[in-house]
């Protein structure tokens, strides 16, 4: 098995990633380019309101993770990050 084989997995997640994350910013700034202001705008906040949600819950996973042994905790963690 070679060095790449080994790897495959997280070569891929890096692919992932990187598109996932670029795609919409580069869709952002065409709109704006081509004149769709107000698309570019409604994107913006939407990928703003995606990524907030998205960084309490990766919070509240690394908090869960962390206190295995504390059910109770994990559930205030939770319920402080939905709220």
């Amino acid at each position: 098995m070679t060095f790449f084989e080994k790897n495959l997995n997280f070569y891929f997640s890096v692919i992932g990633l990187s598109v996932n994350f670029f795609f919409s910013s580069f869709i952002l700034v065409l709109a704006a380019v081509y004149g769709f202001f107000e698309f570019a705008a409604e994107l913006g906040v939407l990928k703003a309101g995606i990524f907030m949600i998205c960084q309490m819950l990766s919070s509240n996973a690394r908090s869960i993770i962390i206190s295995k042994k504390s059910l109770n905790r994990s559930r205030y963690f939770f319920n402080f990050r939905t709220v």
